[in-house]
């Protein structure tokens, strides 16, 4: 749980000041992927100029480490001055994209300008279910081709791909191509609610135990059950600058909580109430969280949150079976003495979990959800999992919900 010794450095020298920007530069996408969590078209875009002026902003406020992505940066015709300019003022750069646009002569032109990393989006290692996913017939020739045209010109690529319950047993596969490519590979293994709280991308994941099982075999835990620092950060909101395509200042890519806009300087996104309130929130202040046993091996998000059961500062289910998960992988000790899916806090009794009662607010928690109401919103049901072969209605982002047949 303690920060990497660049991190520590960074603190001294930086503060609390965001190290990291990503700005969605596009609105639009040129896929429609069935899991994306973006709604397309909706926002507008920042002119060439703004956009610029912003990079200027950006590295006056002492960013470091910047993130161009979309929607599809490279359907923006100034992709490339967006990316020249960024790179002269001494960004460390990472680019997002689908790839389909990226021919050999756009992998030279990027190449020039030494991004970091390029970051692709590959779903499957059969074409018909990337393509099913995607819904553009053809976008996992294009994609595949644009890594190799990377690749080819020395830019380092990282091939990444959530996991879906269609694709659940490629990972071999993937990774292969990716080993073949020499770029590196990234799983992602929850997949979130859109920007409008609809959850249909979480019917497409495997059952837990699936991912459990995944985790392990991907990824060998390394944790550890050191105690959770009660004045410690709870995840990285308003700690990196997201900037919307459209100017506005949000706290990350999922909580779409205005902060401010770009336009009125950075200074509106940055120290506005919300943003002070989010940079300075810790375990202590969560009113449950902070009382369970199992805080120091749970990953907890306040967007998940919200949409899982309306509030930003509590426990949710999905979170909760994952720390336990995690507790019984670290310790060796039996799953938790209550119900399948229960939610915390936890204690830990005679080696056993025992669900605690929820604890009355404080004085300071109840000021907190009474000056920043959107901490609380009705949270949506996710509906039932999608298998493979199944028939069943799906809403793609932007779209009303049609019957689709998945890819077995």
């Amino acid at each position: 749980m303690s920060a990497t010794p660049m991190e520590s450095l960074l603190r001294r020298v930086m503060g609390d000041r965001p190290r990291t920007a990503m700005i969605e530069v596009a609105d639009r996408c040129n896929e429609n992927c069935v899991h994306c969590y973006q709604i397309q078209g909706q926002k507008g875009e920042m002119s060439t100029e703004e956009v610029l002026d912003l990079l200027e902003q950006l590295q006056r406020a002492g960013v470091l480490f910047l993130t161009l992505s979309g929607g599809e940066i490279t359907l923006r015709s100034d992709f490339l001055v967006i990316l020249q300019r960024a790179r002269e003022l001494r960004f460390v750069v990472d680019i997002f994209t689908n790839g389909l646009r990226i021919d050999r002569q756009l992998a030279e032109e990027i190449s020039k300008h030494h991004p970091r990393i390029v970051e692709i989006s590959l779903y499957s290692s059969r074409p018909e279910k990337h393509d099913w996913i995607t819904r553009v017939p053809g976008s996992f020739e294009r994609t595949t081709a644009a890594i190799a045209f990377l690749r080819e010109f020395g830019v380092p690529v990282k091939v990444k791909s959530p996991i879906f319950s269609v694709t659940y047993d490629e990972h071999e596969e993937l990774e292969a191509l990716a080993e073949g490519w020499g770029a590196l590979m990234n799983w992602d293994t929850s997949l979130r609610a859109r920007e409008d709280g609809d959850r249909t991308p979480e019917r497409l994941q495997p059952a837990p135990e699936k991912v459990d099982a995944f985790q392990r075999k991907v990824y060998p835990s390394t944790r550890t059950v050191d105690a959770r620092d009660p004045v410690g950060p709870v995840c990285k909101a308003s700690k990196v600058l997201h900037i919307e395509p459209n100017g506005q200042v949000h706290p990350c890519s999922m909580l779409q909580v205005p902060l401010g806009d770009v336009r009125d300087g950075l200074v509106a996104g940055t120290e506005s109430k919300d943003a002070r309130f989010l940079r300075q929130l810790v375990w202590r202040d969560l009113p449950d969280c902070s009382r369970c046993a199992i805080a120091n091996v749970c990953s907890r998000c306040h967007a998940q949150a919200l949409n899982e059961v309306g509030d930003a500062l509590a426990p949710y289910p999905s979170a909760c079976a994952n720390a336990i998960r995690r507790w019984q992988e670290v310790t060796g000790k039996s799953r938790a003495a209550t119900d399948s899916g229960a939610v915390g806090p936890f204690d830990v009794v005679e080696g056993r979990l025992e669900r605690k009662a929820r604890a009355p607010l404080t004085e300071a928690q109840r000021s907190a959800y009474q000056d920043h109401p959107w901490l609380r919103k009705v949270a949506r049901g996710a509906g039932p999992r999608v298998e493979p072969g199944q028939l069943v209605q799906l809403r793609r982002p932007g779209r009303r919900a049609n019957t689709e047949a998945v890819p077995k």
